[in-house]
């Protein structure tokens, strides 16, 4: 006979992120991906350890036609054991000719627990370190400008630099609901007390607005006829991801179609760009490549016309790509099924080709069938 879960603390595990969320007082914003679910300890953190070896890596660049251009890059390594998750993450901001440059390394910790045959949740914890550079020699200002001739930048700006190096710590907390075929989460971002604030560049007082997260996934399998009808000929995955931080919100729908290894997706970012997505999974690597059709007007400051005016528009190019390993775990006593978040490409509900063994009762994983065991396929949701 199993043994039933204890689901005594439940309701204060339920009660505890809502309460660190809700009974905060919300105050330069945090990079977002395109591929918000390739990068599942950025998207929260109650992700880590879903899987029992993980090595994922990102990159983005936006504004790649103007010299001024961001790049962030992402790479995170995390591990599962029974119940518990670990992992470590480091990302790098940098913008406007590397001008700033923002680095945060990043330690999390998870925990999950069952709440019924099918139904898990998972609590996360992010830990963060965070370095602030700035390049006085790369900075103009107003004052450098000469006006009369128009002989441009010749002056030496006033402005004091109070400082070109910004450290600071925080933390961040992350909650997750989930079976095989859905999951839905929320997060929250930079919830450490910033009452004192910190010292800015130019000695004034400097603090990253709290972000706040939610988002969802669902997994349909569209199977096929006769002989085939066993196993999915496609799996459909949409995804909602909706996010707030200093009074504006980012709200973004998506559909990933997934068959066989290969999976075509798109995404509306409202108000913003319609995203666009080619992905490539095998059973331990998964690959993604996006990009951003900006459908906002965009005036550039450069060139100016010999008024003083922008000259035209130019529509920002951004391209994403996102790279995941997933290394096979031997043992049992540390394995670990994933969480159905669709990763890079919407895994299957129900691998295909695989043997009939019967799920031995551990977590679901994301899409369905073990990332550890190539031959389990686990019991239908019912």
């Amino acid at each position: 006979m199993n043994k039933q879960p204890d689901t005594r603390r439940i309701p204060t595990l339920l009660a505890l992120l809502p309460a660190l969320l809700l009974g905060l007082r919300l105050c330069a914003q945090d990079p977002v991906f395109t591929q918000f679910s390739s990068n599942p300890l950025h998207l929260n953190p109650a992700f880590t350890g879903d899987h029992c070896w993980r090595v994922v890596m990102n990159s983005r660049t936006q504004w790649s036609q103007l010299s001024g251009r961001y790049q962030t890059s992402a790479m995170s390594v995390d591990h599962g054991f029974r119940n518990w998750g670990v992992g470590i993450q480091a990302m790098y901001d940098g913008g406007a000719a590397y001008t700033f440059r923002d680095l945060t390394i990043s330690g999390l910790l998870s925990y999950r627990t069952r709440l019924g045959r099918s139904l898990w949740t998972s609590m996360g914890f992010r830990f963060n370190y965070q370095q602030r550079v700035i390049d006085p020699n790369k900075l103009q200002f107003r004052d450098q400008i000469e006006t009369h001739d128009g002989m441009g930048f010749i002056y030496r700006s006033g402005e004091d630099i109070f400082t070109t190096r910004l450290n600071g710590t925080d933390l961040g907390a992350g909650l997750l609901l989930y079976s095989s075929s859905w999951s839905v989460g929320i997060s929250g971002d930079h919830l450490a007390d910033r009452s004192d604030g910190y010292d800015s560049f130019t000695g004034g007082r400097w603090w990253i607005p709290r972000r706040l997260t939610g988002h969802a996934a669902l997994f349909f399998p569209i199977h096929g006829f006769g002989k085939n009808s066993r196993w999915p000929v496609l799996t459909l995955s949409p995804e909602v991801h909706v996010s707030w931080q200093a009074g504006y919100w980012e709200r973004n729908l998506a559909l990933r179609i997934n068959r066989g290894p290969a999976v075509l997706g798109a995404g509306y970012r409202f108000g913003n760009a319609i995203t666009v997505l080619a992905g490539y999974e095998t059973g331990r690597m998964a690959l993604g490549l996006s990009t951003d059709i900006t459908t906002a007007r965009t005036l550039t400051d450069l060139p100016y016309n010999h008024q003083g005016a922008p000259q035209g528009v130019v529509q920002p190019f951004t391209i994403e790509l996102a790279v995941q390993w997933r290394m096979r775990c031997e043992t049992s006593a540390t394995r670990r099924k994933g969480i159905p978040c669709p990763d890079l490409t919407g895994k299957h509900l129900w691998p295909l080709g695989r043997g009939d063994k019967k799920s031995d009762g551990a977590t679901p994983a994301p899409g369905g069938g073990s990332r550890f065991e190539d031959n389990v396929v686990p019991d239908r949701p019912r």
